[in-house]
C-alpha cells in the first residue's frame, strides 16, 4: 500500500485547504483525479494572512453556533485553530490517499490562497480547489480560477458535499486556451469514469470564436459521450 512519501516531484495533484469543511469533498475528488491520472496528490493548507491580520484588532470576537457568547480572539488562538484544522485536513487526506492507494503528501504554508497556490502549481500539476466560498460568493472562487498558471494540467472545483452518490454533472470552462482544451479532456475522463453528465462552458468574445472552442472541445471527447454546451459571450 502507498503511504506518505517525497519521491521526486513528477505530475501532482495540489489540493488547496483553508478549512476542513469542506475537506472530505476535495480529498474525494483528488482521489478520484489520482485515479484517472496516476499522479501523487500533494495537500496544502494555507493559513490565510488576513486572518491573522483581523485577530489583531481589539474589537475581534468569534460566535460559534452552540454558544452565542463572543468570544475574543488572538493571533495565538488564530494559530491553534488553524493547527487543529490542519490535522483535520492531513487526517482525512492520509485516510483517502490510503484507501485510494495513491502516493501523497502534506504541507502548511502561511500567506494568502491564491498566491501560495499560484506558486505551488508547476507545469502540468492539477489543481483541486473547494467549492466553498466562505460567504464571498463566486466572486472568490472566480479570483481563484484567474490566477491559475497557464501550464496547469487543468482544474477540479469539488462541489460543496450532498449526501448519497451525486448525479451532478462535471462542468468544463474553456476560454480556448491550451489550459482550457487540456481541462476539457480532464473533465471528460472525469464524467466517464463516475457515469456522470458532462456540460462544456464555453467563453468567447463572439459567435466565431465559440463555434471554434466547441469543436475543438467535441474533438476531445469520447463519441460515446454526449456534452451540453453553454455560452457566454
Amino acid at each position: 500500500m502507498n503511504k506518505e512519501g517525497h519521491e521526486p516531484d513528477g505530475r501532482r495533484i495540489v489540493v488547496g485547504f483553508r478549512s476542513g469543511a469542506n475537506a472530505e469533498r476535495a480529498v474525494a475528488a483528488a482521489a478520484v483525479l489520482a485515479g484517472v491520472t496516476e499522479a501523487k496528490i500533494v495537500g496544502l493548507f494555507v493559513q490565510e494572512e488576513s486572518m491573522f491580520d483581523l485577530a489583531e484588532f481589539p474589537f475581534a470576537r468569534v460566535l460559534n453556533f452552540d454558544n452565542p457568547v463572543p468570544r475574543e480572539i488572538s493571533r495565538q488562538s488564530m494559530q491553534e485553530a488553524f493547527a487543529r484544522t490542519a490535522t483535520v485536513c492531513k487526517r482525512v487526506l492520509s485516510k483517502r490517499a490510503g484507501k485510494a492507494q495513491v502516493n501523497w503528501s502534506f504541507s502548511t504554508k502561511q500567506g494568502d490562497l491564491n498566491a501560495v497556490v499560484e506558486a505551488m502549481a508547476g507545469t502540468g500539476d492539477y489543481l483541486v480547489l473547494s467549492g466553498e466560498t466562505h460567504g464571498m460568493g463566486t466572486h472568490s472562487l472566480i479570483r481563484t480560477l484567474r490566477m491559475v498558471p497557464a501550464g496547469v494540467g487543468g482544474v477540479v472545483v469539488a462541489a460543496l458535499h450532498r449526501e448519497g452518490r451525486s448525479t451532478s454533472p462535471v462542468v468544463a470552462i474553456d476560454d480556448g486556451d491550451d489550459a482550457g482544451a487540456r481541462t476539457v479532456a480532464l473533465a471528460a475522463r472525469l464524467a466517464a469514469l463516475e457515469g456522470r453528465p458532462l456540460h462544456l462552458i464555453v467563453i468567447a468574445a463572439s459567435d466565431a470564436d465559440a463555434d471554434h472552442i466547441q469543436a475543438r472541445a467535441a474533438s476531445l471527447v469520447s463519441g460515446k459521450q454526449t456534452m451540453t454546451t453553454h455560452r457566454h459571450l
